[in-house]
């Protein structure tokens, strides 16, 4: 009896299959966690690189048309891809600063998102614009479901806000 006790005592085969079975769950969680963080990340920076582009194109034209925005709606949803560009909300605002001092919607549009009425007060952050000039609001939400399903379950919103400054005139004219 004491000599299979001893024999088993010395006996280490098997001992990495027992750790790799110990190891081998949270190693897979964790590579599953690295790849659901990298794809978060990169389309956060979709959804930053949307937003800048929304109003850059926007802050190019000295007038915007139906079309040209359809057309800027559409190179932001292929921007998005790989992701569902049908999840993405984009709102792109013209606010003119009055000469008095108040700020207020100029022109809106929307894709899939509630555009401004026109005329409405617009909160602009300390020291963007000058009395007389416009500037380009764009504004970006995007839900972002996770691939891993089992980690993460929530739909986590992505919003992301850009200004910037009409180049060729003070105010971009919105023509139907």
């Amino acid at each position: 009896m004491f000599l299979s006790l001893h024999r088993f005592k010395k006996n280490n085969e098997g001992v990495a299959a027992v750790e790799f079975a110990i190891l081998a769950p949270f190693m897979i969680i964790l590579f599953l966690g690295m790849v659901e963080v990298s794809d978060l990340m990169m389309a956060h920076r979709r959804v930053t690189i949307v937003t800048s582009t929304v109003a850059d194109l926007v802050a190019q034209a000295e007038q915007i048309t139906d079309d040209d925005v359809a057309d800027v709606f559409d190179a932001s949803r292929l921007i998005m891809s790989p992701y569902d560009s049908t999840a993405i909300q984009i709102r792109v605002t013209s606010v003119d600063i009055n000469l008095d001092g108040t700020v207020e919607v100029g022109w809106s549009d929307g894709y899939n998102m509630t555009p401004y009425a026109v005329d409405d007060p617009f909160i602009l952050p300390t020291g963007i614009g000058a009395p007389g000039g416009s500037i380009i609001v764009s504004e970006v939400s995007f839900d972002y479901n996770s691939i891993v399903k089992f980690i993460n379950v929530a739909t986590i919103t992505m919003t992301d806000s850009f200004f910037a400054l009409p180049r060729r005139t003070l105010a971009i004219q919105r023509i139907p």
